[in-house]
């Protein structure tokens, strides 16, 4: 045995801030696709039964792998977890986690609102802008701006590959070259084309069967299957806009292959507006064509790398000679011993997923949406300082509890959008409108328990005494027999409860009193008759001068013609009337 292993001449190298052999491999493990966050796991040994890695976790380490054809690949990550794991070859062994940098984004939830942002700065912005890892765009194709995006209680990962799936961007990583003495980087690709990027070297596969030799110094498959599967034919997708109520927002996307029979419909498709309708439910039927025909191999290929393109040849040529995408990816290395100082590493094997290039690439549905189930409380704001800001729809700015968008010491945040406001009863040119002032408190439901659909379902108090914010108007419990409606005169009606229209009615037994205030004018209108029957006594009071017209009105009420005359004026009464 060695005093001191070294990684020198060795076919495999590890990489690690604790600097140069300071750990050596000895196994490698990789599981890496298109789509997915790759995993490696290394075994490596130590000449240090207590090491620490305080100052490698959560950095860059790599593996860079010689290869036969002297093309090399390297598999780089952040170091996850590390343990001891015994000991081999008589020296201390440890067992490493490489994971990619937006591994990071899954340790770190929001609720954060992305108001009027393009969709690829939204994906950009919740894998952190480049501030945690470098993200290389190839998307080419455009992307709406949404008026109203939001991340609730999920990872900044669990968001960004929702709504990744649901555009059609997909990812893979590149890796830099390295030689083993460093570690090398790697880098998250955000991309939408089926114009992939072939591998820089090899640039092509050989295909040698199984009962073949192949030669020494290529990278090659020996085992090859393809697979066809029925898929689902034809996807629809439907919504619905309050704006446009009359609107047909269904889409339909078609994909005929024998035999073409299944629909798949789904219900809320997630958008306001045919076109992009359209789109999404394209991106659903591509990430459903994955599955369709898509190959197996396996062999000697290292350098294979999910996301980039690659051609497969057969030494007779074959009707699978084609260009593939290159999906999945499964390495094992090992093992590679420091026993003596003529060894010379391991063996390789690994086993690949690839579909041809011609069949567009999507992620498929897969990453839980959050669902708000139950109704939420938030407070009414003005972005112009008004004490009610309302639009032509009734709809009022909501600022909500939960969001964190500005930072937890941030005094401002970002308002919602525009949100509508139930009503008891609603219809054309009719109805009840109860419009909340900037301040209350309302609670919030969402359509479907969709985060980025909410709607005011109710106003409630808060505060209390000792802690005052929207207390009740009237003194509880003690008129407690009390029900009716309390407004405020706008602007700056202030605390009094003068300032203010009112109708209510008391219940409580022997003292039942129904109550109307106008804070100014009160109108009553009646189109045909009037009745008033009162049992006991009228008082009548009046500040000023009372007018009463008799005869014809207009619409308005107003007195049709001059002068006295028109109609007739009876008083009558069962004792006396004085005037």
């Amino acid at each position: 045995m060695a005093d001191t292993p070294t990684q020198d001449g060795q076919v495999a190298k590890l990489a690690t801030p604790l600097g140069k052999d300071k750990l050596c491999l000895t196994r490698f493990e990789g599981s890496e696709a298109i789509g997915e966050l790759f995993e490696y796991r290394i075994e490596a040994v130590s000449t240090d039964p207590n090491l620490d890695f305080n100052d490698a976790l959560g950095q860059t380490c790599s593996v860079h792998l010689e290869t036969t054809d002297r093309s090399g690949r390297d598999f780089s990550g952040i170091l996850t977890e590390a343990k001891w794991a015994g000991m081999r070859d008589n020296l201390p062994l440890y067992r490493l986690v490489l994971r990619p940098w937006p591994w990071i984004m899954s340790l770190r939830s929001h609720c954060r609102i992305f108001a009027n942002m393009n969709v690829k700065d939204i994906v950009k912005e919740a894998l952190g802008n480049n501030s945690f890892g470098p993200i290389v765009d190839l998307m080419v194709e455009d992307y709406p701006t949404l008026e109203y995006t939001v991340q609730y209680r999920e990872t900044s990962l669990n968001f960004a590959l929702r709504m990744m799936e649901k555009f059609g961007i997909y990812y893979y990583f590149k890796f830099d070259k390295g030689d083993g003495g460093s570690p090398s980087q790697h880098y998250l690709v955000l991309a939408d084309s089926a114009n992939h990027e072939g591998l820089p070297a090899p640039s092509s596969i050989l295909y040698v069967p199984p009962s073949a030799a192949g030669p020494d110094d290529t990278q090659l498959f020996n085992d090859w299957s393809r697979q066809q599967a029925v898929i689902a034919g034809i996807f629809e997708l439907n919504d619905y806009d309050y704006n446009k109520p009359n609107a047909n927002l269904l889409t339909h996307e078609a994909y005929f292959t024998p035999p073409s029979h299944s629909l798949v419909y789904d219900y809320p498709g997630g958008y306001d507006d045919k076109s992009l309708g359209d789109r999404l439910t394209k991106v659903r039927q591509e990430a459903e064509r994955v599955f369709e025909d898509h190959c197996s191999a396996g062999g000697y290929a290292p350098s294979l790398t999910p996301g980039y393109s690659i051609q497969r040849k057969s030494q007779d040529g074959d009707s699978q000679d084609s260009d593939y995408l290159i999906l999945r990816c499964n390495h094992w290395y090992g093992d590679q011993s420091y026993a003596s100082t003529s060894s010379r590493g391991g063996s390789y094997s690994g086993n690949y997923e690839l579909s041809r290039v011609a069949i567009p690439y999507r992620m498929p549905l897969r990453t839980r949406r959050p669902v708000i189930i139950g109704s939420q409380p938030a407070k009414v704001i003005s972005k112009e300082n008004q004490e009610i800001d309302v639009d032509k729809q009734g709809r009022v700015l909501v600022e909500f509890y939960w969001d964190d968008t500005t930072g937890s010491n941030a005094p401002n945040k970002t308002p919602s959008r525009r949100v509508r406001v139930g009503q008891f009863w609603a219809g054309l040119q009719r109805g009840a409108l109860f419009t909340p002032r900037v301040g209350d408190e309302v609670m919030i439901e969402h359509e479907n328990g969709d985060p980025d659909r909410p709607i005011i379902v109710g106003s409630v108090y808060n505060g209390t005494s000792d802690n005052p914010g929207n207390l009740v108007p009237l003194d509880l419990p003690g008129r407690k027999t009390v029900s009716g409606l309390l407004g405020k005169s706008s602007t700056d009606g202030g605390s009094t409860l003068k300032n203010a229209n009112a109708w209510w009615f008391d219940d409580a037994r022997g003292s039942e009193q129904f109550y109307v205030r106008a804070r100014k004018d009160l109108y009553f209108r009646a189109y045909n008759n009037q009745n008033i029957r009162i049992n006991a006594n009228v008082a009548e009071a009046v500040g000023g001068n009372e007018t009463i017209n008799v005869g014809p009105v207009d619409e308005e009420g107003a007195k049709i013609g001059g002068g006295n005359a028109g109609g007739n004026f009876t008083l009558n009464a069962f004792q006396s009337i004085t005037l």
